[in-house]
């Protein structure tokens, strides 16, 4: 049932953001109103009410330091602990207080970067749906550092393509809720440039690191570290 459930939201999301172009608009009109009227209804109510007793369960296990228990429990049942929270913000916070640090205490190294991966990658679809179904004008409070983790963990995977496409989410999301003048703009480049440089791409790594070194002198911030690193790597590209 808590499959279905999460199916259900899926396309609710699909049919808001108009993705669906294979249905006509009262089509779609109808397909959300079925799915609200399930939502809706007692049995939904039910399955959420049993996502948050299973919530409960684990933080029992966990404050009575039966951790591996906790862990084994959440990746069991990850459907309640995506229906359990009222917001994708409040289960990214959970996400990031207990589970993160329990995977990576208790798997190897392969397997907690693929759980990682795995989880963040659904978080980061379902904060999109939001994104998309509200055309930008919502967008959940976690979702930039949810990009730029995951694309911390593309890079420690190994996965370049996937890290550089976190990186121009991030580019995107900062264009329209920052300056472009920024230090996180700043920051945002120097990762897209390093990531390349580490890909052996000489020049698509150069113009990111120059604006990036721009940003940085623009700022007075001609000690700060990464102003420094960036310097020191395009000296390297310049050889």
């Amino acid at each position: 049932m808590k499959i279905k459930i999460l199916t259900l939201l899926f396309t609710l999301a699909i049919c808001q953001s108009g993705c669906n172009h294979q249905r006509t608009n009262s089509q779609s009109t109808q397909k959300k109103e079925e799915i609200r009227e399930f939502l809706a209804s007692s049995l939904y109510q039910t399955t959420i009410d049993s996502s948050q007793n299973v919530v409960s369960v684990f933080l029992r296990l966990y404050e009575s330091r039966q951790f591996e228990e906790a862990l084994d429990l959440y990746l069991s049942d990850r459907a309640s602990f995506i229906l359990a929270f009222k917001t994708t913000t409040e289960r990214y916070d959970f996400l990031q207080e207990y589970i993160i640090p329990l995977i990576d205490y208790y798997k190897d190294e392969d397997e907690g970067t693929s759980l990682l991966i795995d989880i963040l990658k659904l978080e980061l679809s379902i904060a999109e749906g939001v994104i998309i179904e509200s055309a930008w004008k919502v967008i959940p409070e976690h979702y930039g550092h949810l990009v730029s983790y995951l694309g911390q963990v593309y890079i420690e995977a190994g996965d370049y393509e996937e890290a550089i496409e976190m990186n121009n989410k991030i580019i995107e999301y900062l264009k329209k809720v920052d300056s472009p003048d920024s230090l996180d703009f700043g920051l945002t480049l120097y990762n897209k440039g390093y990531v390349y440089s580490i890909m052996g791409n000489a020049t698509l790594a150069l113009e990111p690191l120059m604006e990036c070194k721009g940003i940085f002198e623009k700022l007075n911030l001609r000690e700060h570290q990464v102003y420094l690193d960036c310097i020191e790597l395009i000296k390297e590209i310049l050889k």
